[in-house]
C-alpha cells in the first residue's frame, strides 16, 4: 500500500510536466492519478506514511489549474482536520507529517485560516 502511495505522488509532478501536457498525458491521466492518491486521505484507518505520500503528491497537483477546485471542493474539511495535528519529531511519518503536508497544500491553494 504504501509504495503504490509513494509510486502515484512520484509520478504527480511529471503528469505536470511540459511534456507530459504536449503529449496528452496531462489530461488523460492527471483526474484518474488525483482520483487514487486522495482515496486513502478519506479513509477512517491511520495509514500516517501512505496519508503522508498522497499529500506529497496532491501538493504537486494543487498546481494544475483545474484541479485546485477539485482540491478545494472535496478535500479542505480533511486538510484542515490534518493541518491541526500536532508535530511529533520522536515519530517521523506519523501525524506532524500530515500537518506539515496539509498546510504546504492550504499555502499553495491560498487559503489561510482566520485566528479569532
Amino acid at each position: 500500500c504504501l509504495e503504490s502511495y509513494r509510486s502515484l505522488a512520484s509520478l504527480c509532478p511529471l503528469l505536470l510536466s511540459p511534456y507530459a501536457s504536449e503529449t496528452g498525458l496531462t489530461q488523460k491521466f492527471t483526474l484518474q492519478v488525483f482520483i487514487a492518491i486522495t482515496s486513502i486521505l478519506n479513509e477512517d484507518e491511520r495509514n500516517f506514511e501512505a496519508q503522508s505520500e498522497a499529500l506529497r503528491g496532491l501538493l504537486s497537483l494543487s498546481n494544475c489549474h483545474p484541479l485546485q477546485a477539485r482540491i478545494q471542493n472535496s478535500l479542505l474539511p480533511i486538510l484542515f482536520h490534518f493541518k491541526h495535528f500536532t508535530f511529533d519529531p520522536n515519530s517521523p511519518g506519523a501525524k506532524g507529517d500530515l500537518s506539515q503536508g496539509a498546510e504546504a497544500i492550504l499555502n499553495a491553494l491560498e487559503i489561510f485560516e482566520e485566528n479569532h
